[in-house]
């Protein structure tokens, strides 16, 4: 067994360069094996499961990055603030996200990983023309 995952060591393995499968393999042994990964696009359940779904991430992707911002945490949970930098394979624009994650923990093991962001705001930003259409009328409703 790994030692228990703290915000240092979070940082550690998701802000590796380049964040590959390499990457995804560093990071398995900090997750329980039935870990619950939530966020705006899907639920998977499992460890296995969850390193699947981030080597389809990974494959699919031409370059993957986070800078992870403010983190903190105790023994229960892990709360980080980071930003995505995401380029798919093929003619798709780049995409930066902005986000949030909890992760509730269990004998120093990710139990629950929740991801929060704002799946129409990335997908709309990357729209010629839809983006700053977007973004008006967010500042309209604020």
């Amino acid at each position: 067994m790994s030692e228990p995952i703290t915000p240092e060591i979070f940082r550690a393995l998701f802000t590796a360069q380049p964040f590959d499968a390499a990457a995804i393999d560093r990071v398995a042994p900090y997750y329980a094996d039935d870990v619950v990964f939530i966020d705006p696009i899907q639920t998977v359940r499992g460890r296995e499961e969850f390193l699947a779904m981030n080597k389809r991430l990974i494959r699919r992707a031409k370059s993957l990055r986070f800078d992870v911002h403010a983190l903190t945490g105790d023994d229960a949970s892990l709360f980080a603030t980071w930003t995505m930098h995401l380029v798919m394979r093929g003619p798709a624009p780049a995409m930066t996200i902005e986000g949030i994650t909890h992760c509730t923990l269990r004998d120093g093991r990710i139990t629950r990983h929740r991801d929060y962001w704002d799946l129409l705001g990335a997908t709309m930003n990357t729209i010629p023309l839809a983006g700053p259409v977007y973004r008006a009328l967010v500042a309209k409703l604020g």
